[in-house]
């Protein structure tokens, strides 16, 4: 049987996620009440998802789900600049993606002058 290309699209975030945080699979198992072998399978996409896989996932990673879904930025709408802006957040971990975050709640009225 074929693989989902959303699970495959997923199980590919969830381990640069992981390994952008520093984690083993080990560790992602632990946070998120999983065994190894099931991260693996998941990052492999050898099993299918669930809500509550998702969910699990999302809140070891203190995420909302919907970041564990890759935005597309080849995406023809985007332009070039948002695409590689896209890009780049795609390769920040939680914590860098905090502090951009605040950033730019902090100087979004300067950014707008």
């Amino acid at each position: 049987m074929a693989k989902d290309p959303l699970e495959i699209e997923f199980g590919k975030i969830v381990a640069l996620r992981r390994k952008a945080e520093g984690w083993s699979r080990g560790d992602l198992a632990e946070k998120s009440g999983f065994i190894v072998q099931t991260i693996g399978k998941i990052e492999r996409a050898e099993t299918s998802l669930t809500t509550n896989n998702i969910n699990a996932l999302a809140k070891a990673f203190k995420v909302h789900p919907a970041y564990l879904f890759k935005i597309d930025a080849n995406d023809p709408m985007l332009s070039p600049l948002a695409s590689a802006l896209v890009n780049l957040i795609l390769e920040l971990s939680t914590d860098e993606i905090r502090h951009l975050t605040a950033f730019l709640r902090t100087n979004q009225k300067r950014m707008r002058q």
